[in-house]
C-alpha cells in the first residue's frame, strides 16, 4: 500500500508539474484560518469547476483554503488541458479521494521529501519509479493465476 501511495504522489507530482501548480509554494494554513469558514464553499464554486472537482467533493469540507484554491485553480485550467490529461487528472483525483488521512499524509510528506532532494537524485528516483510502474503493467498478476481453478488437477476420488 505504501509502494503505491508512493506512486501515487509521484504521479500527482508529476501532474502538478505540467499543470504549473508545483512551483508554488504550499503553506500550512494559519490558526485564525483553521478556526474561519475555508474558502470557497462547495456552493460558490461554478457548475464546471463542481464538475471538474466532483472526484473531491465528498472531502472538500475537510480541504483547507490554500487547498481549495488550488484545486480550483486546476478546474479553471481543465478545459485547456488535453484530453489525455484532463482524464490523467481525474484519474488521479479519484485515486486520492480513496486514499485515507494517514495515506494522504504519507503522499504529501514523500512528495516533499521529494521535492528537496537535489536534481540528480530526484531523476534516479523517478527513473525508478517509472521502472516499477513498468513492470506492474508489464507482469500478469499472480493473484489471478491462482484464483483459476485447475482443470489438470485430479479431484479427490483420485481419478
Amino acid at each position: 500500500m505504501v509502494k503505491a501511495a508512493l506512486a501515487l504522489i509521484f504521479s500527482l507530482w508529476v501532474a502538478c508539474v505540467a499543470t504549473g501548480v508545483g512551483a508554488q509554494q504550499s503553506q500550512s494554513p494559519k490558526k485564525s484560518e483553521s478556526a474561519k469558514t475555508a474558502r470557497p464553499l462547495w456552493s460558490e464554486l461554478s457548475p464546471q469547476q463542481q464538475h471538474v472537482l466532483g472526484p473531491l467533493a465528498a472531502d472538500w469540507e475537510n480541504l483547507d483554503t490554500t487547498r481549495r484554491k488550488k484545486w480550483v485553480t486546476i478546474a479553471n485550467r481543465y478545459p485547456k488541458m488535453k484530453p489525455d490529461a484532463q482524464e490523467r487528472l481525474q484519474t488521479r483525483m479519484q485515486a486520492w479521494a480513496k486514499l485515507s488521512q494517514e495515506e494522504r499524509r504519507l503522499a504529501r510528506d514523500n512528495y516533499k521529501a521529494l521535492k528537496n532532494l537535489p536534481p540528480p537524485q530526484r531523476h534516479e528516483v523517478s527513473q525508478k519509479l517509472r521502472q516499477r510502474q513498468q513492470l506492474k503493467t508489464d507482469t500478469p498478476r499472480a493473484d489471478a493465476l491462482d484464483a483459476t481453478p485447475d482443470a489438470a488437477a485430479p479431484d479427490a476420488s483420485g481419478k
